[in-house]
């Protein structure tokens, strides 16, 4: 009885430890598929939502101090602009535009230009192809803290866009992209 115990435990610390890597590759493994249904099971959209409109208010307001001020023309546009920033995040984040982030790409592209699944009706090359179908293949995968997971891919810029998953109970969900807002980036 003490053994079952011993081997329950063992297994219970393997599966808190390992539980993060699982649902990362699941979260690949929805993306290589362009598998929308299974990639929402894994996301958790209000909150990602909410955490990708702070982030952009944050950085607008910022940018808006920096440049006017704090003059009340400058306000007025901060204000307007997070008004934008709301609602075009609400639209925007949707399992394709987390499937092209995923591949390093812009999340907003002209139609046209988005891969097909599969990766090769777009004439792309193999490497290309390669890469779409294994979208976190070079990803860093970090503990920031016990309910916190970041898996981080450089985009096609060479900057880094971080996924964060947060623990929901015994599973893991992605609440956060943290997008590299440089001046040069093109998010």
């Amino acid at each position: 009885m003490k053994r079952l115990l011993i081997i329950a435990a063992v297994l219970a610390v393997i599966y808190v430890i390992a539980s993060p890597f699982l649902a990362a590759w699941q979260i690949g493994a929805a993306a290589r598929d362009r598998d929308s249904e299974a990639l929402s099971e894994s996301v958790d959209f209000p909150v990602l939502r909410q955490n990708l409109k702070d982030q952009l208010n944050a950085e607008l307001l910022g940018n808006a101090v920096e440049e006017t001020d704090s003059s009340l023309l400058g306000s007025i546009g901060a204000a307007i602009g997070g008004v934008f920033i709301d609602k075009a995040v609400d639209a925007w984040v949707t399992p394709d535009a987390i499937f092209r982030l995923m591949r390093g790409n812009k999340a907003k592209e002209r139609s046209g230009d988005r891969p097909q699944p599969g990766g090769e009706e777009d004439g792309s090359d193999t490497g290309a192809a390669r890469k779409a179908e294994n979208p976190f293949r070079q990803a860093a995968f970090s503990y920031a803290s016990w309910d916190r997971f970041n898996v981080t891919i450089q985009s096609r810029n060479d900057e880094p866009v971080t996924f964060v998953l947060r623990r929901r109970g015994l599973g893991w969900k992605l609440t956060n992209i943290i997008l590299p807002l440089s001046e040069r980036s093109p998010w």
